[in-house]
């Protein structure tokens, strides 16, 4: 019997949405996002399940419907009720972990007769220019050998992925978008993001086109969960999910981190008088 071309079409568009989702699913698996990898895996069954047999007609019609209420309704208020039982804010974005890190990287003072690598500031492609990761493309100048930096540190960039000047800045990166004085300028973060190295140091931005390899003067003693400034001999302790000053004189470092705080949010909301005023007010309107 003679296939209808409308069936060969049918195909070829299962087959480009099942095949455009399992590729996010690997996407998503190199990134280690896992559990949006079982999602992406999931939604790419469904469209086979749905849309491959002739029966379920129904289904058909109402499955688009279902996925967009799920992403667009559903899950946004899953997502508000979980981050409401957590002191996620600005300066409490992270893990603990990543905390030190951070605190750590941005400490990087230059390291005296250290050689300054080329640099280019770059997002990687698709990301907003303004919020997006940064990556650092940088350019040995010893080894003439090139590497993207992030805040997980530094990997090999090959010469053929890449276009560089004689200078080793480098113009253009498969997979990244370089961003644009005026952008890079723009993101105030940029003072303070380093890239970590393997021997405890870090990367950290001159002006547009070169980078230098220093030590941080934090250093961070995991027997003790405390962080110390080599440079004021100030000590940090964690309190409240932030580092403050171990001798009590109020002082904290600028990044924190992410921990559950139960129902603390909810009982601030109807206790703290300034905060009550303004959601009853909210609330009754």
């Amino acid at each position: 019997m003679k296939r209808s071309p409308y069936v060969l079409l049918k195909w070829v568009l299962i087959a480009a949405v099942a095949g455009g989702l399992l590729a996010l699913a690997a996407k998503l698996a190199s990134d280690g996002y896992l559990l949006w990898v079982l999602g992406a895996s999931f939604l790419a069954l469904c469209v086979l399940v749905v849309y491959g047999p002739r029966r379920g007609v129904p289904m058909k019609y109402l499955f688009p419907g279902i996925v967009f209420m799920i992403a667009l309704q559903i899950f946004p208020i899953v997502l508000t009720v979980a981050t409401s039982f957590t002191n996620y804010g600005d300066g409490h974005q992270v893990t603990k972990d990543e905390s030190v890190q951070t605190l750590i990287a941005q400490s990087v003072a230059e390291a005296k007769g250290s050689p300054r690598y080329a640099l280019s500031v770059a997002v990687k492609e698709g990301a907003d220019p303004a919020t997006g990761a940064p990556t650092y493309l940088l350019t040995d100048p010893t080894t003439k050998k090139s590497f993207t930096g992030d805040a997980s540190g530094l990997k090999d960039l090959p010469d053929a992925d890449i276009t560089k000047t004689s200078t080793g800045k480098i113009t253009k990166a498969t997979g990244f978008r370089i961003l644009t004085a005026r952008e890079v300028n723009s993101r105030k973060a940029l003072s303070t993001f380093a890239v970590p190295t393997a021997d405890g140091g870090g990367i950290k931005r001159v002006g547009l086109s070169e980078a230098y390899v220093g030590k941080p003067t934090l250093s961070y003693d995991a027997s003790a969960d405390r962080i110390t400034d080599s440079v004021t001999g100030a000590t940090y302790v964690p309190q409240n999910a932030t580092w403050v000053r171990a001798d009590g004189s109020g002082g904290s470092l600028p990044v924190g981190w992410k921990e559950n705080v139960g129902l603390k949010n909810y009982t601030d909301a109807l206790t703290n008088p300034t905060l009550r005023s303004g959601f009853v007010k909210i609330f009754v309107w």
